[in-house]
């Protein structure tokens, strides 16, 4: 079901990989077509749902979550392990060349909607993260 329900149809998915950055819940590769080494990966964290994703500040400026930034800085890390070829399932190991994806599951849409309200406010949702991240309720 976690699979089938995120943009990638993911293949190859590892649970509880050990990295030296920690212990993503999942761990995906989804290999080329041409090449098996060179495709999607990515890391799957999933936090609890209770999380805040944004914070409003003064009524006029919000922002991300400190359990979204820990959350993007973590998977960050995460990416990089992978990237150096880090082992997976403790039988093989990845060189990754392609393109990878972090998908955090955080937070509850009601929280952004309740945040939200304002012109000012939607606006700054819309550019809040950084580039390549996106909010996906």
């Amino acid at each position: 079901m976690l699979t089938e329900s995120l943009p990638l149809r993911l293949t190859g998915v590892y649970p509880q990989v050990i990295l030296e950055s920690g212990i993503p819940d999942y761990v995906f590769c989804e290999p080329g077509d041409l090449d098996p080494l060179l495709g999607f990966h990515g890391i799957i964290e999933i936090k609890r749902p209770v999380h805040n994703i944004l914070r409003v500040y003064s009524t006029h400026h919000l922002l991300p979550s400190n359990h979204l930034i820990t959350a993007q800085k973590q998977t960050e890390r995460y990416l990089q392990d992978l990237a150096k070829g880090k082992v997976l399932d403790k039988r093989f190991s990845f060189s990754f060349g392609g393109t990878g994806y972090v998908f955090i599951i955080i937070g509850d849409s009601r929280d952004v909607v309740r945040k939200c309200q304002g012109d000012i406010l939607q606006s700054q949702f819309r550019t809040i993260l950084p580039t390549g991240f996106q909010i996906v309720p």
